[in-house]
């Protein structure tokens, strides 16, 4: 996803990578759209992703029928009629384009878009790669020979190899021995 600089009172609604716009009505190239609380943008996109053009069409110019969005939906393509013409563009899934109009609709009636709706899918993929994480260190301290706990855990006691001295501590450990100073793998 492209980074974007926004106004000190803009913040985004809603992105969407998967996305054509219609630079006339015969011909069309790969977009990203971001749905601001004051604009549209349109990243165009060309060879291998890169930005070729961005344009901005604030909402303020978008026409309205009634109380909402002069916005024309048909299966993924919307027409938002803006008071220097049309602009098309088309969402991938249906419903990211159908989300896009109710959020616009809603933004322009002043309405309160719950922007928990757009990340909770985001909240879904950390969770389960927060635990992936989880189950992966465990696997790694076990390959790298910390071994069971419970066995790593256990207290033994010994007699120095080299004074005969009683030493003490945990198994797969090296005491030092308290009499002859003499390091003792356990």
């Amino acid at each position: 996803m492209e980074r974007i600089s926004l106004r000190n009172n803009e913040a985004i609604i809603m992105r969407c990578n998967l996305a054509s716009y219609y630079k006339n009505t015969n011909k069309s190239c790969d977009a990203e759209i971001i749905i601001t609380n004051l604009n549209l943008i349109i990243i165009m996109k060309g060879t291998f992703g890169r930005v070729k053009e961005t344009k901005r069409f604030p909402f303020k110019n978008l026409k309205r029928i009634g109380s909402q969005a002069a916005i024309l939906q048909n299966d993924t393509k919307l027409d938002f009629s803006f008071s220097h013409g049309t602009e098309q563009i088309s969402l991938y899934p249906k419903a990211m384009a159908t989300k896009c109009k109710n959020n616009i609709d809603k933004l322009l009636r002043g309405e309160n878009i719950d922007l928990n709706q757009n990340t909770s899918s985001y909240k879904m993929h950390l969770d389960t790669l927060n635990e992936n994480i989880k189950g992966a260190l465990g696997t790694l301290t076990d390959i790298i020979g910390k071994g069971n706990k419970s066995e790593r855990d256990t207290q033994i006691v010994t007699k120095c190899p080299f004074c005969g001295a009683p030493i003490q501590g945990m198994k797969n450990s090296i005491s030092v021995c308290e009499y002859c100073d003499s390091s003792v793998s356990l």
